[in-house]
């Protein structure tokens, strides 16, 4: 009699710790979707994709005026979704291949990390797949976040290789 009370406490023990683990899984993962990790820092990189054009150098950037970073953040996640599905073609201005990678930080962890693309058909691609239409205004935000002109977010090339106009290297 003793050993068959013993086994119905240790079934009810197993019984009620996975209900326990469970439980407190659920409320974290509720209260993690509910808390939107908000911006506290910007890094800013520029990207040259066309090699054979030739910028002045571009420092990156680290943002940490909080009210800046967030007002940045709240715009982008606020532009328009592109819709990249349309069969008419898009025509777009001349795009000379500079992009800025945006890290968005909360402390020290990575929130969010998006691609802005100053020219052509100016977007900011969110993540890996979320392409967004990018404003006038937005570029004009960005700049103002960078503290440079919104002329200096798409400069002109110091100059450009071509297989008509080769490079010269200062290398002998």
């Amino acid at each position: 009699m003793n050993i068959a009370k013993i086994i119905k406490q240790h079934c009810l023990i197993l019984l009620i710790v996975p209900l326990v683990l469970l439980s407190g899984c659920s409320v974290a993962s509720v209260s993690a979707a509910t808390t939107q990790a908000v911006p506290t820092t910007l890094q800013v990189h520029r990207v040259n994709l066309v090699s054979a054009n030739h910028y002045r150098p571009f420092s990156p950037r680290t943002i940490t005026n909080q009210q800046q970073v967030q007002r940045l953040y709240n715009a982008m996640q606020a532009l328009p979704q592109r819709n990249t599905t349309s069969s008419a073609p898009q025509f777009c201005p001349q795009d000379a291949g500079l992009e800025y990678q945006l890290d968005f930080f909360q402390g020290h962890t990575l929130i969010q990390q998006a691609i802005f693309d100053p020219e052509g058909c100016t977007s900011v691609r969110i993540g890996k797949n979320d392409v967004r239409a990018a404003s006038e205004s937005f570029a004009q935000l960005f700049a103002q976040t960078l503290g440079i002109s919104r002329n200096e977010l798409a400069p002109r090339p110091l100059f450009s290789c071509t297989p008509h106009s080769s490079c010269s290297s200062s290398a002998p």
